[in-house]
């Protein structure tokens, strides 16, 4: 990447050590908010690891880039700014040099960004609410609201409504994206089509960082039957994805086992 971005990052853990010892502030945000927050920035995620699949093809990288800028909107910012300006400003001129770059994408300024978003989390949310189980659980939740509503548009299915509570910047619907990578070889069953390739993808790759939230935030506070079980359904999730199950299967896995099971556990809200 290039070099000013460098120079930028540079900055980050001095910052970083300026929040922690609380040089930012800004007011408290509710549970609700944490968990919406985590999971916008788990869909950024999701977009910067298309970006990498992608690298070879430049105007799916700058694509993407611009998707992924989407959803940092003013009212993102506002929320990361009042707690560290730098970072956003930062994390914004990250992902603009990303789409701009004309040459292959090197996974260690992937990584680079990843880290950024992280900080960012760490700078907007108490180190006690991010060990808190239950946020990272509704955050979940919330991604697999994503992930269903991604996956629908994929096929031009309606009617499967988030039913999970959640802040408002939930309910907008923001940019999808593509990947070069994903394997198209099979059919979806009962001879839908697959309309949208974008928020096919999309959904995937959402699963995947989902995945990783669940195993880094969430396992670790579950009993063992508890812990196998989601194991096997997040496996299950991500195999009927890949297979291009019918939204049905997939609803089934999300509404039917996945956010029952976290509700239960951890006393989720329903709305």
């Amino acid at each position: 990447m290039k070099s000013s971005l460098y120079l930028k990052l540079i900055l980050l853990s001095t910052v970083g050590v300026l929040s922690i010892f609380g040089y930012a502030h800004g007011h408290t945000f509710t549970s609700d908010e944490d968990a919406s927050f985590l999971s916008l920035m788990d869909d950024i995620k999701s977009i910067i690891l298309l970006i990498e699949s992608s690298n070879e093809n430049s105007t799916l990288v700058t694509e993407y880039a611009n998707n992924a800028s989407m959803l940092l909107n003013s009212s993102t910012m506002n929320e990361i700014n009042e707690r560290n300006q730098r970072l956003g400003t930062t994390l914004t001129s990250a992902i603009t040099e990303l789409g701009n770059a004309s040459r292959e994408i090197k996974d260690d300024e992937v990584v680079m960004i990843q880290d950024l978003i992280d900080d960012i989390i760490s700078s907007r949310i108490e180190k006690s609410d991010l060990e808190n189980a239950t946020i990272q659980s509704l955050a979940i939740s919330l991604d697999l609201n994503k992930i269903i509503e991604y996956y629908s548009k994929a096929y031009y299915t309606d009617g499967f409504k988030m039913n999970m509570s959640g802040h408002s910047m939930m309910k907008e619907m923001h940019s999808l994206n593509t990947s070069s990578t994903v394997n198209l070889t099979g059919t979806h069953k009962d001879n839908n089509t697959l309309y949208n390739i974008r928020s096919y993808y999309r959904a995937l790759s959402l699963a995947n960082v989902t995945t990783e939230r669940f195993n880094a935030d969430v396992k670790e506070n579950l009993n063992l039957k508890d812990a196998e079980f989601l194991d096997m359904v997040i496996i299950d999730l991500k195999t009927k994805l890949n297979e291009k199950s019918t939204i049905n299967e997939i609803s089934g896995i999300i509404h039917g086992q996945l956010q029952p099971t976290l509700q239960k556990i951890f006393k989720l809200a329903l709305g």
